[in-house]
């Protein structure tokens, strides 16, 4: 077996047998070529290689957050969580169970709560507490998903007029408010 030290894998990529041989050999090939000569570049197409699964099981996501910790670079780490986190195929409750791995890093739980406030909008009727949640606690892209909402209430619109997370969302929120008050006239 080639030495995956060389592109900074630690050894439980091995270990967990998520790291196969011919991958390495190529990885490393090109590496030695010269063809690039940043090792995180290696390690995240690994990363990327993984995620290409169109099934995750709870042993999978486990064993992948163990890799990603590991890794030297926190930077990789945050990619490697983050591309976890966008996979089509995670579950409610895997999405979850992955809130406690990625405490203390303010991009990765952005990340997270965006993904779980967008999975809450997704039912065609949705509860007003849901809406009055992902209003007061979600981002640009969940207000833009919310404003798209033509059923959207007025009480919910006022939120977004007043708070939402840019001016653009604010502005399309106040003008939906002025286009509702014209047709009850």
């Amino acid at each position: 077996m080639k030495d995956p030290s060389r592109l900074h894998y630690p050894k439980e990529w091995l270990e967990l047998g998520l790291l196969d041989e011919e991958f390495l050999s190529e990885q490393l090939a090109r590496f030695d070529a010269g063809e690039d000569t940043n090792s995180e570049h290696y390690r995240i197409a690994a990363f990327n290689r993984l995620l290409a699964r169109k099934e995750l099981s709870d042993l999978f996501i486990d064993r992948y957050v163990r890799l990603a910790q590991l890794d030297p670079y926190p930077t990789m780490v945050r990619s490697a969580l983050i591309g976890l986190i966008d996979h089509p195929a995670l579950s409610d409750d895997q999405l979850t169970r992955l809130a406690p791995y990625v405490a203390g890093d303010a991009t990765v739980e952005k990340r997270l709560k965006r993904r779980r406030l967008l999975r809450e909008l997704r039912p065609s009727i949705i509860e007003l507490p849901v809406l009055a949640r992902c209003a007061s606690e979600g981002d640009a892209e969940v207000h833009r998903i919310l404003l798209s909402r033509p059923d959207l209430p007025d009480s919910i619109l006022a939120v977004l007029q007043r708070a939402g997370a840019s001016r653009a969302i604010r502005n399309q929120a106040a003008e939906r408010c002025r286009a509702r008050s014209k047709k009850r006239r």
